[in-house]
């Protein structure tokens, strides 16, 4: 990473997938961050941050931030057209729980524009982890791809998190490819698309539905897009 940070390049990901980061890893990738702002998108794919590790990370992700905030605050206006922040964050199998979960929340609850994040095989979490989560989707006004496959999700957990979504308006697509959902789940989930119609993509491979709550998700699904098409639109470009 030190050679990331000397060199001329503007990247606009880093990705660190399979590499086994740890908490003492956290400075260096807030560094490299902090001095490359042309990155959108950091990929800790299979790290060992743990609990630990991750809240470290958000902590100086929002640091970051508000520290560029301020700059910008003190720049002419219209000097600062155009800079974009961190998009896109993948915290995937990086071995977290309930404490790493409240730093996500955290970070969902700031106004940094993340658009995207990828929690999934974390298996760690806790209904209570999802709850925190969930809470925080309910104000979150930025977050649009949410992908959670392969955690111990359950329905009591996506009845956390479907409790934080029925009044978010940002959140387009959701993964939950095999969480341990059971037919309450398909009962919460068609619960969901009756309350928040911006909801235009879901996955659920994997979970224990009937093939009709299945279907219904699908036909409220089909609904949101008919009355979204140019979110429709845009999400294909």
């Amino acid at each position: 990473m030190e050679a990331l940070r000397k060199s001329p390049s503007d990247p606009v990901m880093l990705n660190l997938s399979l590499n086994p980061l740890t908490s003492g890893s956290v400075d260096y990738i807030l560094e490299t961050v902090k001095t490359k702002p042309s990155l959108e998108a950091v990929v800790l794919q299979g790290s060992r941050l743990g609990d630990e590790g991750v809240k470290q990370l958000v902590e100086g992700l929002l640091y970051n931030h508000a520290q560029t905030k301020k700059l910008s605050s003190e720049e002419e206006e219209g000097s600062d057209s155009g800079k974009k922040e961190l998009q896109e964050l993948d915290l995937s199998d990086c071995k977290f729980g309930d404490v790493g979960a409240g730093a996500v929340a955290k970070l969902l609850n700031s106004d940094m524009d993340v658009d995207t994040l990828t929690l999934s095989y974390n298996h760690a979490i806790s209904s209570q982890g999802w709850s925190l989560i969930g809470n925080a989707l309910n104000g979150n006004r930025n977050l649009q791809t949410l992908t959670l496959d392969h955690n111990f999700i359950g329905n009591d957990g996506l009845q956390c998190l479907c409790s934080g979504l029925y009044d978010n308006r940002s959140l387009t697509a959701l993964d939950l490819n095999d969480v341990g959902l059971s037919q309450a789940g398909g009962a919460t989930l068609n619960e969901l698309l009756k309350r928040n119609t911006t909801i235009l993509e879901i996955t659920l491979t994997g979970n224990r539905l009937t093939d009709e709550q299945i279907d219904n998700v699908q036909k409220y699904i089909a609904l949101n897009k008919s009355v979204n098409p140019e979110v429709e639109d845009s999400i294909r470009n």
